[in-house]
């Protein structure tokens, strides 16, 4: 980062805390003559050295500054990026995770580690999850000795930061000295349950540097381990889908009277033409995790000569993560509605929700594991040589990689007594209750066990059955190497170019991304028709009050007990269905275990291989002068890219298509080994950049700047490979190798008035001008020489015979008929003699295929309002800021097709009092995100998902006990706020998910 001359009166304190903070301790002497020494240390030392980042940089740039050594403000390193202004983060288990810049998703941001491109895997996701979005969860923040946030493009910074380049910096032992800290923390979740969870887990940091006395040889360690234990209530919709236009036949899709007659009641009913929307289904689920997340760090440097210094680094991470899950779902039938209330809104959603079956259906229960284990492997060398007075060079080399193993097992139940459902949506929090009657068949014998209990009246073991079994897995891989030579030339001329110089560098880069998911894996248990429940012991279940687990929104004292399999006999639950499946009792309820076990089939329904291969070269001039006697600068740069891509999948590919009639049609792979498919692309870009500030006054700098940035498509995009979705309707989708990153023209106006030595404020506007973001659109072609018996030669002598083209099952008996008839045709015919499929004469299929595409485009603008200021040598002090996005895109409601809009643009706020005095150090932060779109796609369909508004307080306390032992308290989420996301409005809950507080206790000794 090019830096600004010092400014006439420099704050004596800053220099000293920076001193401080980075190990030095020699006094430091003004130019007029000694003065006393003022040692600033904790908060206000990181605050001063985050206000001098932003200040002395050139471009638009924020930072977070360790308090000391070892210390982050924040225990999640994603909590403390969320602060700076513009920065908003998602969460996972009430936790930061992935960050999102000026409204740009974290998969298009880039993550560096010491300036080192960092590899990205998703946590604990099953399905092909693919990623570019770093997760901060994987990082301890102990080790973390400060982050850049580049919100400006630049030359001399890798691409693939279309919002914004977010930098780690790590401990470098010759700058640090000799040093040592030690910490450990006891951490209570309150939303760990007692029963299956500890309720006080630990946390174990340490940090040691040291250098000899010669400041030539340097050693820093540094290790972390942390376990946290936390359970996750969650109620949810999988989707709205069923969005309809109201018209006069809307009685009739649904409950009808033993007449045939629709009886339906419906209040508050839309109007003709007015769209309405009815749920899939409802789950209420509580998940409990244990996380265990270690990092360790080494780094050795060492000086042989004065202008010599070598460093060789290792960072290792790992995060170990196990859920067990209990569910239990009600399915809903837009056949059986008995009643409806809809509210007002543009989208009539129903408040009041009835269904009523003529005989029973099923209530669903579900017990689950996720085992998913994340590890982060770097290793870099680098060599900074400085060559004379005028010319520095630098190599540096590192290997990097993420890889995520994933696994789940789940057991799918189900009590097939229910007569009727009832959902009351006008809750905040929806009520899901059920009419059952387990003894429905005793008064017509003889006794149907697959769709009775044990007629005891209410809910238990003796109703329910297996249905399902599910055991999918994935493993993602992401490697990057990377080879960088970086020169930096000052020159020793005059005026101009007196404090200038020229940094230039060549980049060779290679990322491959590995990605494996077997997606369904699913065995059958009785299926959905269930098995007779007196195969499964009852003392493998018990029945609960969910409302229990929900306590901000009160247990349901007054409503029904719900019923799950208890989740610490899920095992005992599979040994049951292993025992039954290989005992031969109902084996046609049974699907076919893979070695009689519920396991993992072996199969990768996705298996890919991305590999981007880059070389790049940048040039950069930097020059500190002055215009009319104000201080000024400018950085002008230009970075040339050019990648190869080549992606590669291993398919099952289909060989043919088989055909029943009507739309019963499927796709059979070919037997045999996979087929793999290899396709590439190629592009490259020259990416400029401008930075200029000027100050008018001493302490009031004016920025402005230009760059173009580049984000590159997911890995997901970029597969060769083409998946069917429907056979009947020739429809499938495929990635396009040949996908070019999305590209953005940057502007940035702010200005920043440092009104005292450690305050400030600043307003900004910028302006994202994107093009390419990636769509998609249906082609129209053949996939694997696939043909269509329907279209065929027999089918057309079908319809000359007078068979009407619509009567598809008409056809087909026809076209069956005439390929028993002949031979020569029978091979063509399925064992069962019902199924045919298309011979070599038969025409090749038009299948409307989906793909992603570079086809739009997005103006994102906003403001950014900043404010530091400390109230003298009170110790307190405080920090506020406001981000307002916008964009010229955005999701209409009304709309029931695809369509494009940007996800993440939201407002966002922070507000942090900090006391920082003698032996106290406090601090308050109130963050708050506006609403914002989550997804586009919710459910697999056309579906919005927004994520409501949310705040959060933390309160951090530190209290030094001696200059070495500090006593800390922390809470994370004091006020135990909750994450609801909805769809096209906020009748429409998609997901509400009770949080709760977390606190840590702990103690720092430093050496």
């Amino acid at each position: 980062m090019y830096k600004t001359k010092n400014l006439k009166r420099k704050l004596l304190a800053t220099a000293i805390a920076s001193s401080v903070v980075a190990g030095f301790h020699a006094p430091v002497m003004a130019q007029s003559g000694a003065v006393e020494e003022v040692v600033v240390t904790g908060i206000r030392s990181s605050v001063i050295q985050s206000m001098d980042t932003k200040r002395n940089a050139v471009g638009v740039v924020d930072a977070i500054s360790s308090e000391d050594i070892g210390k982050m403000p924040d225990s999640n390193l994603a909590e403390s990026l969320q602060r700076i202004t513009g920065l908003s983060i998602n969460r996972s288990d009430g936790e930061g995770s992935r960050v999102t810049a000026r409204g740009i998703g974290a998969e298009l941001n880039m993550v560096t580690l010491n300036g080192r491109v960092m590899p990205a895997v998703a946590n604990g996701d099953t399905g092909d999850s693919a990623t570019r979005a770093y997760d901060f969860a994987n990082l301890a923040s102990e080790s973390v000795f400060g982050v850049d946030v580049y919100k400006t493009g630049r030359a001399d910074v890798a691409t693939g930061g279309l919002g914004a380049t977010i930098n780690i910096k790590t401990l470098r032992p010759l700058e640090a000295g000799s040093r040592a800290t030690v910490a450990a923390k006891a951490i209570q979740d309150s939303t760990a349950r007692s029963a299956v969870s500890d309720k006080i887990t630990p946390e174990v940091s340490g940090l040691f540097s040291w250098v000899n006395d010669d400041d030539t040889f340097g050693v820093a360690l540094s290790g972390s381990f942390q376990r946290r234990d936390s359970s996750n209530a969650n109620n949810f919709v999988n989707n709205w889908n069923n969005l309809n236009a109201w018209d006069s036949e809307a009685l009739t899709r649904f409950h009808r009277d033993a007449n045939g007659n629709p009886d339906a009641v419906i209040n508050n009913a839309p109007a003709d033409g007015q769209l309405y929307a009815l749920p899939s289904d409802l789950r209420y689920e509580v998940q409990d995790n244990r996380r265990e997340r270690s990092n360790a760090q080494a780094v050795v440097q060492f000086k042989p000569i004065e202008r010599l210094t070598a460093t060789l680094d290792y960072t290792f991470s790992e995060l170990d993560r196990q859920s067990e899950r209990a569910q239990q779902s009600t399915w809903f039938n837009t056949g059986a509605i008995s009643e409806l209330t809809f509210d007002n809104g543009a989208v009539r959603t129903p408040v009041l929700y009835r269904e009523t079956y003529d005989g029973t259906k099923d209530v669903s229960f579900a017990a689950g594991r996720l085992n998913s284990l994340t590890q982060n492997n770097s290793f870099g060398v680098n060599l900074a040589f400085e060559v004379n007075d005028q010319l520095n060079l630098g190599l540096d080399y590192h290997t990097s990689s993420a890889n995520n193993y994933s696994q789940v097992l789940e057991m799918g139940l189900n009590a097939n007594i229910v007569t009727g459902q009832f959902t009351d949506w006008s809750r905040k929090m929806p009520l899901m209750s059920v009419t059952v009657n387990d003894c429905l068949e005793r008064d017509r014998p003889p006794r149907d066990v697959y769709t009775n209990g044990n007629c005891n009246g209410i809910v238990d073991g003796g109703d329910v059955s297996g249905a399902m079994s599910n055991s999918p897995r994935s493993h993602t891989r992401t490697e990057i190497e990377q080879l960088q030579l970086v020169g930096d030339f000052q020159f020793n001329g005059k005026g101009f170019f007196e404090n200038a110089g020229l940094k230039f560098g060549i980049e060779q880069r290679e990322d491959v991304n590995f990605a494996r998911a077997s997606g369904d894996s699913r065995s059958g248990v009785g299926n959905w028709d269930g098995v007779d429940p007196a195969l499964f012991p009852d003392h493998y279940f018990e029945s609960r009050d969910f409302g229990k687990d929900f306590p901000d929104f009160g247990a349901t004292t007054n409503d029904p007990l719900w019923f799950v399999g208890v989740d610490a006999n899920l095992d005992k639950m599979v040994e049951t269905a292993e025992a039954i499946n290989a005992s031969g009792k109902h084996p046609s309820d049974f699907y076919d275990f893979v070695n009689g076990k519920i396991q993992w089939n072996g199969i990768y329904t996705t298996n890919r291989i991305v590999e981007e291969k880059s070389k790049s070269a940048f040039l950069q001039f930097n020059s500190n002068f002055d215009i009319a006697g104000l201080d000024s600068n400018i950085v002008v740069g230009l970075r040339y890219e050019e990648t190869d891509v080549t992606t590669s999948s291993a398919v099952n590919e289909p060989g043919l298509i088989w055909w029943y009639g009507g739309n019963d049609m499927t796709a059979i792979p070919k037997t045999g080994d996979k087929t793999n498919l290899s396709e590439s692309g190629s592009y490259d870009y020259l990416l400029p950049n401008i930075d200029f500030d000027i100050s008018p006054l001493e302490n009031l700098k004016v920025r402005l700047s230009f760059s173009e940035t580049i984000g590159r498509p997911g890995y997901a995009d970029l597969r060769p490979n083409v998946a069917i979705n429907s056979p009947y309707e020739r429809t499938a989708n495929g990635g396009s190798p040949g996908l070019k990153p999305m590209e953005s023209k940057n502007f940035d106006i702010s200005t920043e008035w440092y009104y005292n030595e450690d305050s400030y404020v600043s307003v900004g506007y910028f302006r994202k001008d994107i093009n390419g973001f990636i769509g998609s659109k249906v082609f129209e072609e053949n996939v694997y020489g696939l043909r269509d018996v329907r279209l065929g030669q027999i089918a057309q002598q079908g319809i000359a015979s007078g068979i009407a083209p619509s009567d598809e099952q008409g056809l087909n008996d026809y076209v069956l008929a005439a390929y028993q008839a002949d031979p020569a045709l029978r091979q063509y015919i399925a064992d069962n003699g019902i199924w045919v499929r298309a011979t070599e004469n038969d025409p090749l299929i038009t299948w409307d295929v989906s793909r992603p595409i570079n086809d739009e485009k997005s103006v994102i603008d906003g403001f950014e309002l900043a404010a530091q200021h400390w109230f003298g040598e009170s110790g307190f002090g405080v920090q506020a800021n406001y981000t307002m996005v916008d964009s010229d895109v955005a999701f209409d409601n009304l709309a029931t097709g695809g369509q494009f809009a940007m996800t993440g643009l939201s407002d966002t706020a922070n507000v942090v009092g900090f006391y920082d005095k003698d032996a106290w150090q406090i601090r308050v932060a109130y963050n708050w995100r506006d609403s914002f779109l989550l997804s586009r796609t919710a459910g697999g369909g056309n579906e919005p998902q927004y994520v409501e508004d949310y705040s959060q307080i933390d309160v951090s306390i530190g209290y030094e006990i001696n200059e070495n032992l500090t006593l800390t308290a922390e809470g994370i989420n004091v006020t135990g706020e909750n994450y609801r996301t909805h769809g096209r409005s906020k009748a429409q809950l998609l997901s509400l998910e009770d949080l709760g507080a977390r606190y840590q206790l702990g103690l720092r000794y430093t050496f």
